[in-house]
């Protein structure tokens, strides 16, 4: 998983669908969501909730953790909250 910012998401976004996954050091569910996802074979990148207020802008990010499937540069799904693991495979089978 790459550590993303408001400034390199746009890039990272470009070059193809991902998965983006929206977190905060301080949320217990987040390391479990990130395990997952790890685990997962598909190009993800990972946000601090706290430190882009941009990106969480731009997708409406209602909290942590959420993760998203984005293709060219557009949100196709959104899973906030943790879900089961078979969840995480569907959203990443999206791509």
């Amino acid at each position: 998983m790459i550590e993303l910012t408001d400034e390199t998401l746009k890039e990272f976004a470009k070059d193809g669908p991902c998965l983006l996954f929206y977190y905060t050091d301080w949320c217990p569910m987040c390391s479990t969501v990130r395990e997952i996802l790890n685990k997962l074979n598909v190009r993800c990148g990972q946000l601090c909730y706290d430190d882009c207020p941009n990106a969480v802008s731009l997708h409406e990010v209602p909290g942590v953790p959420t993760a998203l499937a984005l293709r060219e540069g557009q949100v196709e799904l959104a899973m906030p909250g943790l879900r089961p693991k078979e969840h995480y495979k569907a959203l990443a089978a999206q791509l």
